[in-house]
């Protein structure tokens, strides 16, 4: 029989997508009347740019130098049915044991993922507690510089122009020195289309949705 004792594992989740749809609704929630958005509500949420580097950095600089061989860093593999009961299959033939007891093993099941959630391109950053230090918590506290970690803070893009400028402001009265925007992705876009040369303008309606 196999042995397949598991440790407890802390992940953070992000993704490698300039812009999405799906992530910015599902992640950011705001309220159908614009008028409502003046106030920062608990749900609403930003997009942060960061690297890889910095993140897996953040991690051991936080834990400490004596916990960094736990840490990981790593893109999220999406598989259908059929191919993640290969993938299981192809581990346990390979490595036996390993292939569930040891710190890398745990990393990497947690790297598998059904094809159905390929939108979100995902990283992860992942914390194997090998010496079980942390069993009882359902997070760990880990403190990062911010200034250092994020290098740009994105606003929803749903924001008026006047609630933009008040979150903008809110951050940088909290520290944040790095760059701050808004998204475009629901922005009009405006087209000049040369036809018998004559130019026309099309234009696109505002896609801003309720």
């Amino acid at each position: 029989m196999l042995n397949t004792r598991t440790l407890p594992v802390f992940a953070q989740c992000w993704g490698t997508l300039a812009e999405s749809d799906a992530l910015w609704r599902i992640y950011s929630c705001m309220p159908r009347d614009p008028n409502a958005r003046d106030e920062v509500s608990a749900d609403e949420g930003v997009r942060i740019r960061t690297t890889p580097r910095k993140l897996l950095n953040a991690l051991t600089g936080g834990l400490g130098n004596t916990r960094s061989g736990n840490c990981f860093i790593a893109p999220v593999k999406y598989l259908d049915q059929q191919a993640f009961l290969q993938e299981m299959a192809n581990r346990i033939a390979a490595d036996r044991d390993a292939g569930f007891c040891s710190v890398k093993a745990h990393a990497n099941y947690l790297l598998l993922k059904r094809d159905a959630f390929c939108h979100e391109h995902e990283v992860r950053l992942i914390y194997v507690d090998k010496d079980q230090e942390f069993g009882n918590r359902n997070h760990i506290d880990c403190p990062v510089d911010a200034n250092t970690l994020i290098e740009q803070i994105t606003l929803d893009p749903r924001l008026l122009p006047d609630q933009e400028g008040a979150r903008i402001k809110k951050l940088r009265d909290d520290g944040f020195r790095g760059t701050i925007n808004k998204s475009e992705l629901y922005s009009m876009v405006v087209l000049n289309v040369v036809l018998d040369n004559k130019p026309v303008d099309v234009r696109g309606g505002n896609v801003t949705p309720s």
